[in-house]
């Protein structure tokens, strides 16, 4: 089994902004009053054969050499803290023949920080599917499923809870005359997912993959009706040897219209029941330059188009890691940002490995705004990971 502790320290600036998303991608909490110590990893996971079991709180695993702004999961970007939960998932593709192998995993989560809505459950499942279409190329398509149900809502008392409505939401299926009236129209609770295609090419100098992830919250998103929105990615893994490791860069895109532009578009994480949104801890789970509010729930800024560029070095044994976005904040549809705002988000992260399972960092970030002028930030952090990992065959 194994388990890990992860203190973050977090020096308030002279304008500090919640929701910012370079800091809370990399962990650090964005407080309104003093300093903070706070654990955000607890967990027991064993692994067997291609499958491993997971019981607590723990941090999906880092993708792309940890460059990309979504951390490869435009709904589950680790912007947030880890969240508290059962995990049955696989770590590698399950072959049936030489060239088709499947993945898939379920989750059932708490989510028990200070929300609208009181302790509702986390549903996650996704499959995937890979064709190894020859030696050196791999082929990934699949579908990633996340609910927010159950709970204890301010007005309407306790939500749907029993086993049948896990069953509806398992099966995205509308709720019954028990549920509100928008669940019973829709489905029942807060649903979203993600269609993912990936393609990835070793060659004799690393490996390049080139992926795209859409989002939705309806049938819109599920039928590809708010194309090109989501996250569209190239990332290049250099050898080891080297001292340049990895190179990415991504498009990110939450602006579509429907019907050509003549009415509103989805409004991304947000929820007329489950009003808190696609939070944790008031910290965005997926796209980090969507922006929650910090004075009632939900998010107020949800219109976004990011160009994200991420290095990877060693030197001296010093990690290297920096990280910039040029992103255009336009709110919401229903209140869009007068003006229009541009940022320029930067971070330069170091980390020394002090021994096997313990290393400090560094973390320097600047966030330049047409609109909010400049706002400066520098971290110190210490990683000890504690316990041992089994593995079962």
């Amino acid at each position: 089994m194994g388990g890990s502790l992860f203190f973050n320290y977090f020096k308030k600036s002279d304008n500090p902004v919640q929701g910012d998303p370079f800091w809370e991608s990399q962990g650090w909490n964005v407080v309104e009053q003093g300093n903070e110590f706070q654990a955000n990893e607890y967990y027991a996971s064993v692994i067997w054969n291609v499958f491993r079991f997971t019981a607590g709180a723990r941090a999906r695993p880092e993708q792309f050499l940890g460059l990309s702004s979504v951390n490869g999961d435009i709904l589950w970007s680790n912007n947030a803290r880890a969240i508290p939960g059962l995990e049955i998932t696989t770590i590698a593709p399950f072959w049936i023949t030489s060239w088709l192998g499947i993945e898939g995993g379920i989750s059932h989560s708490w989510l028990n920080d200070d929300r609208y809505v009181e302790k509702p459950y986390l549903h996650y499942k996704f499959g995937a599917l890979n064709f190894q279409l020859s030696e050196r190329s791999l082929l990934k398509f699949g579908l990633h499923h996340y609910a927010q149900w159950a709970g204890v809502h301010p007005t309407l008392g306790q939500l749907p809870n029993t086993f049948n409505d896990f069953l509806k939401v398992f099966f995205s299926a509308s709720g019954d005359q028990g549920s509100d009236i928008n669940e019973q129209l829709n489905v029942l609770g807060n649903q979203l997912g993600s269609w993912r295609i990936k393609y990835r090419y070793d060659m004799d100098e690393g490996a390049v993959s080139v992926y795209f992830q859409n989002l939705f919250d309806n049938t819109s998103g599920l039928e590809f009706n708010n194309f090109p929105d989501g996250v569209w990615g190239a990332f290049w893994e250099l050898p080891e040897e080297g001292i340049i490791k990895g190179l990415l860069y991504e498009y990110v895109r939450t602006t579509w219209l429907r019907d050509n532009g003549n009415a509103a578009g989805d409004n991304y994480f947000n929820n007329s029941i489950y009003r808190s949104g696609w939070t944790y801890f008031n910290r965005v789970v997926g796209v980090p330059f969507i922006t929650p509010a910090t004075e009632f729930p939900g998010m107020i800024n949800n219109r976004i188009t990011s160009h994200h560029l991420g290095v990877r070095a060693e030197v001296s044994n010093v990690d290297i890691r920096f990280m910039g976005s040029y992103t255009t904040n336009r709110g919401l549809f229903v209140d869009p940002y007068d003006p229009i705002e541009n940022v320029f988000y930067t971070q330069l992260q170091l980390q020394y490995p002090l021994w096997e399972v313990a290393q400090v960092g560094l973390q320097l970030g600047a966030d330049l705004s047409d609109v909010n002028g400049e706002n400066l930030g520098v971290g110190l952090s210490f990683r000890y990971a504690l316990g041992e990992t089994y593995r079962m065959y």
